[in-house]
């Protein structure tokens, strides 16, 4: 029987350790507005800062390129990248959210201690699959029965890119240190 893949969900991933230092910096010397949720500490839109400017347009240009991969008419958008450093201390952990208002979004992490700590998590974007779901047969391979993917050997430097529909959250961080990462959304608007 012929089979074929249709709607496929992508995440992307790529390693920028080099950047690591200057970004680091930056994120442990903000000193601008704080957004708190107990443990978990989350600054406001720092996609201004100067520091960033490298780091932003890498996410421009992986994004357009991402974009018109998909099949999207880029040139008739101008995108627009928006930063947010995020430290998940231990015992917290982010909801399972999506970014409205975007078309790609993801983290680059900063810091993450070596055990238990805080990683993402993507889940099915298959919002009918859960109502018929059977039992999915014990593998460590993906299949059409996987209900999320987890990227546990996430490493300092790690950059993953997805669309913003693709459900996602960074799960509840065991170790004393904190997981930081830059968290971020990519927007078009209409030229």
């Amino acid at each position: 029987m012929n089979s074929f893949s249709y709607f496929p969900t992508l995440v992307y991933r790529d390693e920028k350790p080099e950047w690591l230092y200057a970004l680091k910096k930056y994120v442990s010397e903000y000193s601008g507005e704080v957004l708190e949720q107990g443990s978990f500490i989350q600054t406001a839109d720092i996609s201004g800062a100067p520091e960033l400017s490298t780091f932003k347009k890498y996410l421009l240009e992986q994004s357009t390129k991402i974009l018109s991969e998909q099949g999207y008419a880029v040139e008739k958008y101008t995108l627009k990248v928006s930063v947010w450093a995020q430290d998940v201390y231990k015992g917290d952990k982010t909801n399972v959210h999506t970014h409205k208002n975007s078309q790609l979004c993801g983290w680059m992490f900063l810091d993450t201690p070596p055990a238990n700590s805080s990683y993402p998590v993507y889940h099915d974007p298959r919002v009918r699959k859960s109502m018929v779901e059977l039992e999915s047969a014990h593998s460590s391979d993906v299949t059409e029965s996987t209900g999320s993917i987890h990227f546990s050997g996430i490493c300092p430097g790690t950059v993953l890119i997805s669309s913003s529909w693709l459900e996602h959250e960074l799960t509840e961080n065991r170790n004393e240190l904190p997981t930081t990462c830059l968290h971020f959304i990519v927007s078009g608007e209409i030229k």
